[in-house]
């Protein structure tokens, strides 16, 4: 039995090898012994799902001018940028709602009775000092718009009385599909829920609905989950496959209405973070997960994925290491693959074994 380990720093490693590793009228089998990858941000989103807009008067036109509060739409828009976990999503959903807060409320904010709903909070009166480290009153204001999550993977939005009288979430086609949110707005009514739509059609314009708050207004938090887990959505069918040039038997995979032949040595679900809820005291809960930075599939020779070569002298073949994933593309998921991209001081390795028969 002959063992063959590649090494590369990049995606597609070709082998060239000096001397021949089987004969070529003989039968070989060969398997995967043991593959180690680095953990990249394998579950990534990496797309706008919602920006925060300003509340104003129904009747008026749905502009940048009328909605936009008055910073640059990098604080405004959130984009997860490499999300591996609900607890990536949730901390750097409350990152960017904390970061959104702390600046908002150093920008004086204009008030226009005739367009906007209602006037600013005292809470988000202008504060003339830096945003980072100099906001007054900073717990209290960075909690009235929060991220918040449950242990079955849906998540919250938390609003504060305050946050409702000045912002509503207004999301894009793939932020209503993983919040689940059944209109393009999130805003509380009058009847105090999130169920009625913002904005009605009267085209050429879009204007706001006869969209009310409570009366008399609420006076505590108010919370949203979304009924999508977030689990289903970022973790379904994600794999990392090593596919070959060498004349394996093909494998062929069947997707409902579709069908791949593939040349592929192996390929492998990504393992689970193994999330745990902890709770604390009554009120507190804590999530606790395992993260790795290196991801070893399969370590000994009792292995599925073995092959029978024919013919075959193994000397010069090529191997492509892939990122597999699905995306929801007109309303089902379609299968893509892309380059499992590594960093700049990174490798992958793979052993195979060759025994003739």
């Amino acid at each position: 039995m002959k063992r063959l380990q590649i090494n590369s720093r990049t995606d597609n490693a070709d082998i060239y090898l000096r001397s021949a590793m089987t004969e070529p009228n003989r039968k070989y089998k060969i398997a995967v012994e043991k593959l180690t990858v680095p953990a990249r941000d394998s579950l990534v989103l990496n797309t706008e799902l919602f920006s925060i807009k300003r509340r104003i008067q129904n009747g008026q036109e749905l502009t940048d001018v009328n909605e936009d509060l008055p910073l640059s739409a990098q604080y405004t828009t959130f984009t997860p940028i490499g999300v591996r976990s609900m607890s990536d999503m949730v901390f750097q959903m409350n990152d960017f709602f904390s970061t959104f807060l702390k600046r908002i409320v150093t920008k004086n904010i204009p008030h226009d009775g005739a367009i906007h709903q209602y006037a600013v909070p005292d809470m988000y009166d202008q504060q003339n000092v830096d945003w980072f480290t100099g906001v007054v009153n900073a717990e209290v204001i960075l909690g009235s718009m929060q991220a918040i999550f449950r242990s079955d993977g849906q998540i919250g939005f938390k609003f504060t009385p305050e946050a409702l009288t000045l912002f509503v979430l207004k999301f894009t086609t793939t932020g209503k599909r993983v919040f689940n949110v059944p209109y393009s707005y999130l805003a509380l009514d009058d009847t105090s829920s999130f169920s009625n739509d913002y904005v009605t059609v009267n085209l050429p314009l879009y204007d706001t609905a006869s969209f009310d708050l409570p009366d008399p207004m609420i006076t505590e938090p108010v919370l949203y989950f979304s009924t999508h887990s977030l689990f289903s959505h970022m973790q379904y069918r994600h794999e990392l496959a090593v596919l070959t040039s060498v004349s394996l038997n093909n494998k062929v995979e069947c997707d409902e209405d579709v069908s791949f032949y593939r040349h592929e040595l192996a390929s492998y679900r990504f393992p689970d973070t193994n999330a745990q809820i902890k709770y604390k005291d009554i009120l507190y809960r804590r999530l606790v997960e395992e993260r790795q930075t290196l991801y070893t599939f399969e370590e000994s020779l009792m292995t599925h994925n073995k092959y029978i070569l024919t013919g075959t002298d193994l000397q010069n073949f090529h191997i492509y290491l892939v990122s597999r994933t699905y995306t929801y593309q007109d309303g089902k998921y379609v299968q893509t693959e892309s380059p499992y991209l590594l960093g700049d001081d990174e490798f992958y390795s793979i052993t195979l074994t060759i025994k003739p028969l």
